[in-house]
């Protein structure tokens, strides 16, 4: 009976280990940082303030008065639309049409082939952040009326009047349209233009608003940011950001993340509006995060975009481009897509950048190798998951190149010394005086490297004849001096 217990004991603590052991750690998936740009393309003009991404599309409007439809890869232009000289807006993506206007107060629609459907004038003029839904497409004016426009034909709907200047974006949720104004108050209004109730706010509301659930959220002129419970419509939170948010924000599914004009990112709390994390960047930003996963993008009117850490907020890595960045980044798996602008050419650059993947390998000691001691060598990967390191060794002979040039070619197979470690330290003592080639070898389970050096290792009895020499010489001065009459310096007694 005692055996059968103690073999049962031994079952279930055998299942209990295997149950509570540790699991692998997946290989790291989104962006990874250090990046390096891996393709770029060139399109004439500045990019007016976004790219927008719709399935396996990019799109995106130029001052140049463009609008562009990307394949991202193939990195071909699918079709490009002249549209008008003063176009001021991005474009606005709806089910099957695509919206812009220009300074003239003029909205234009294309279809997903890039034909223009056709255009209307709005004569009290066109404010920013319009919202493509259902099959329409909702603007503000300039005289304080929210416009309802039939996608298909630009036929107007109808107009709801306010007595005050809209100025936020318009958003859509729960079979309504809202928008905010500068009266401090939000406005909700029905898909036929009707009334649905107000909520006055108290500040006045910017183009930050966004929608996520039954919750809403938005900035105010007063740099405190809002968490509106549409379904009560009471306030759930308010926030001092200490600067303007002006840019919608983004969400996973407990966080929300926004950037304000005092150069700051912001980790929240979706519901309770706590400050999970926040930290600066380089410059004033009017793009919108980029969320990958478990990492966070940002950039800003600088050159630098910046990679945050979701959970800690720790800065992932960092990545300097040639001139000012001049859009939101855009994750394309497995690449970043930035935006840059040679404003001398009159030129967008969007580059592509990729994973970096490279190794370097540096001798610890300091000049020439001598036989019989040690010299180690290290390496640095630079990409890699829980990488691998195999370590080789090949003589090398020196050839006349020409002049006072030399080159390396080596005598023989390399031999592995060191294969398949985890250590990225390699220790060697040579027998042989020589030249030769020292490599590494790199890889995880997805990526591979490699690189080598050149080490010339001399005879220590060189050394130590270099050393005779120069007691030789002293014992000549010494010998001078004294037939000289000179007397000796003092030793250094101290």
């Amino acid at each position: 009976m005692k055996r059968i217990i103690v073999a049962f004991l031994s079952c279930v603590f055998t299942v209990g280990c295997a149950l509570f052991r540790s699991k692998p750690e997946p290989y790291p998936t989104g962006v990874i940082f250090p990046v390096k740009a891996e393709s770029r393309w060139e399109y004439d003009g500045e990019i007016i303030d976004r790219i927008e991404k719709k399935e396996d599309r990019l799109f995106f409007s130029t001052r140049g008065g463009r609008v562009f439809c990307i394949d991202p890869k193939t990195q071909k232009t699918v079709w490009r639309s002249k549209v008008s000289d003063d176009l001021v807006s991005a474009p606005v993506l709806g089910e099957k049409h695509i919206y812009v206007h220009d300074g003239l107060h003029r909205l234009f629609c294309l279809d997903v082939e890039g034909k223009r459907i056709w255009e209307k004038k709005i004569a009290d003029g066109i404010n920013p952040g319009m919202l493509a839904s259902d099959g329409k497409v909702f603007l503000g004016t300039s005289e304080g009326e929210l416009a309802a426009l039939q996608g298909s034909d630009g036929a107007e709907l109808w107009r709801f009047k306010v007595e005050s200047t809209i100025s936020s974006n318009i958003v859509g949720a729960q079979d309504l349209i809202i928008f905010g104004c500068s009266d401090h108050t939000l406005y909700f209004v029905d898909h036929a233009g009707r009334s649905a109730g107000t909520f006055v706010i108290g500040e006045i509301p910017l183009t930050s608003m966004a929608v996520d659930g039954s919750l809403l959220y938005f900035g105010t002129e007063d740099h405190s940011f809002h968490c509106l419970d549409l379904t009560r419509r009471k306030r759930k939170w308010k926030v001092r950001t200490g600067g303007r948010v002006d840019v919608p924000p983004v969400f996973d599914n407990k966080r929300i993340y926004l950037t304000s004009w005092n150069n700051v990112v912001f980790c929240m709390n979706k519901i309770r509006g706590d400050i999970h994390w926040w930290d600066m960047i380089p410059a004033r930003s009017r793009f919108q995060l980029e969320l990958i996963d478990n990492r966070l993008i940002a950039t800003s009117q600088s050159e630098t975009a910046v990679c945050f850490d979701v959970e800690t907020g720790k800065r992932r890595g960092t990545y300097k481009a040639e001139s000012q960045i001049m859009s939101n980044a855009l994750w394309l798996d497995p690449f970043l897509l930035v935006s840059t602008y040679d404003e001398d050419q009159d030129i967008t650059h969007l580059d592509l950048l990729g994973k970096e993947i490279a190794v370097t390998l540096k001798s610890a000691g300091k000049g020439a190798s001598f036989t019989n001691e040690e010299v180690a060598f290290n390496a640095s990967p630079v990409g890699f998951h829980k990488p691998e390191f195999s370590f080789f060794l090949r003589p090398m002979t020196i050839v006349p190149a020409g002049g006072y040039f030399y080159s390396f070619i080596g005598t023989g197979d390399r031999e592995p010394v060191l294969e398949s470690a985890e250590e990225s330290k390699w220790e060697w003592y040579p027998e042989e005086a020589g030249v030769y080639e020292i490599s590494v070898e790199v890889k995880d389970e997805k990526e591979k490297a490699e690189t080598g050096i050149v080490v010339v290792v001399m005879d220590r009895i060189v050394e130590k004849e270099k050393e005779t020499v120069e007691d030789e010489v002293e014992n000549e001065k010494k010998s001078d001096d004294k037939k000289r009459g000179r007397r000796p310096p003092p030793e250094n007694t101290g």
